[in-house]
């Protein structure tokens, strides 16, 4: 989060630093957002833009990648959205520097195969199973509309 701190990206959850009682880290203070991007597209039958969405995602994706960070837990739980639509990446609990060796890694549903070590593919394979699933909600949203 210190690394995220000093590059910060609009789509990457801004990070204002922890909390700290008696020496310890209690928390981390971060920026708070609505609604998650499963609620946003499952719970809210308002136009969505996914395509920008995807966008968006991808370049903050790729901004975590030239950092030498993998998300390796890319889901639309993990993805916020503001109320103006814009997605902001968040749960960096299992963010690490390529080849690191992960204690938690990828949900079931969002991952092609188990893995145990930090890898950009990881996140590049999240976003199309995100892209295909944000597709498919908002063209049944449409469907139930025409129909």
């Amino acid at each position: 989060m210190e690394l995220l701190l000093r590059n910060p990206h609009p789509h990457i959850v801004r990070y204002h630093g922890c909390l700290i009682k008696r020496g310890r880290i209690v928390s981390l203070v971060l920026d708070r957002l609505p609604i998650t991007l499963q609620h946003r597209l499952e719970k809210n039958a308002q136009p969505f833009d996914v395509e920008d969405c995807m966008n968006k995602i991808k370049a903050a994706v790729q901004h975590l990648h030239s950092l030498g960070l993998a998300h390796n837990d890319l889901t639309p739980m993990n993805i916020m959205v503001s109320k103006c639509d814009d997605p902001v990446i968040v749960d960096y609990d299992p963010c690490q520097t390529f080849g690191s060796t992960l204690i938690t890694a990828g949900t079931p549903g969002w991952i092609d195969e188990d893995f145990t070590d930090s890898a950009p593919q990881h996140d590049e394979i999240a976003l199309k199973h995100i892209r295909r699933w944000a597709e498919k909600l908002t063209r049944a949203a449409q469907d139930s509309k025409i129909g």
